[in-house]
């Protein structure tokens, strides 16, 4: 059996269960071995395995190093951890962000942690778009002055450089600026919890555009409604169905002269109570 590599797993309970396997099989150790040497009890391992426990960072630092794993493999395990189970979402991008500078999970995760550091910051993806615009220098000044909510020099030079080292950004052969990549290709798991932190970024400039952007620039609704669990599945398909038609006026044949961000949004206020 080929032996399972942690940095081919982005979730730690599907490598726990392989690797598991794999000790059965080449080594022959079960979770009672396991369970001896770790001293975890053997029904609590079992609970965990079978997922009918959730492991905690006490039971996962007295396994760990009774696993035969390598330093930086038990250091990425732990790390999966983090990410998978801690409810801070600052936690988690630090977590990640210690994963991804791990050299092994860095070749073999490279989509996923480049998508990572793209979507890590809102002037990765200004910058990406900007060069629809048909005026579009690679210039810092011209940049910065061009964005609202002006980023520093360092940002958008630090952006720049990224965007066209990885490939992000290109010119052809006449010099124009344009985006080769369509779609951006990482793990579901990453992708989100990426996503997450871009739209926490931009959630906080449309607090700051209620103050620094004209009113005649930005459209900020908003509602405050009642809904059965029907309603707000229906409600959520007409907030999609917005998005996608806003989608298709970019497939339009016509030069763009402004950047605009939608951020549709929809959250509950209340808890759900005991229906007496």
């Amino acid at each position: 059996m080929k032996r399972p590599d942690v940095f081919d797993y982005l979730e730690h309970q599907s490598f726990l269960k392989a690797w598991f396997v794999f000790l059965k099989e080449e080594k022959k150790l079960t979770l009672r071995n396991v369970s001896a040497s770790s001293g975890i009890s053997a029904s609590s391992l079992s609970l965990c395995m079978k997922g009918d426990r959730n492991w905690t960072l006490v039971l996962l630092g007295k396994l760990i190093p009774h696993l035969g794993l390598k330093k930086p493999e038990q250091e990425a395990l732990r790390l999966l951890f983090m990410i998978g189970t801690t409810e801070n979402p600052m936690e988690r991008l630090s977590a990640f962000d210690e994963l991804r500078r791990i050299p092994q999970y860095s070749q073999k995760q490279r989509d996923s942690s480049t998508v990572f550091m793209y979507l890590r910051h809102w002037v990765n993806v200004a910058i990406r778009e900007l060069i629809q615009l048909p005026d579009f220098q690679d210039d810092i000044k011209w940049i910065r002055e061009r964005l609202c909510f002006t980023p520093s020099e360092q940002e958008v030079e630090r952006s720049l450089k990224f965007l066209i080292k990885e490939s992000y950004i290109k010119k052809d052969e006449h010099g124009h600026w344009y985006s080769p990549q369509q779609h951006l290709e990482c793990q579901d798991g990453v992708f989100k919890l990426s996503l997450g932190e871009y739209h926490r970024q931009v959630l906080q400039l449309v607090q700051r555009s209620i103050e620094e952007i004209p009113r005649d620039l930005r459209l900020i609704l908003g509602h405050t409604v009642a809904l059965s669990g029907d309603q707000k599945i229906k409600a959520e398909q007409i907030l999609k169905g917005a998005l996608n038609e806003i989608q298709e006026l970019n497939k339009e044949k016509k030069t763009p002269d402004q950047l605009f961000q939608f951020e549709l949004v929809m959250i509950p206020l209340t808890q759900k109570g005991e229906v007496a």
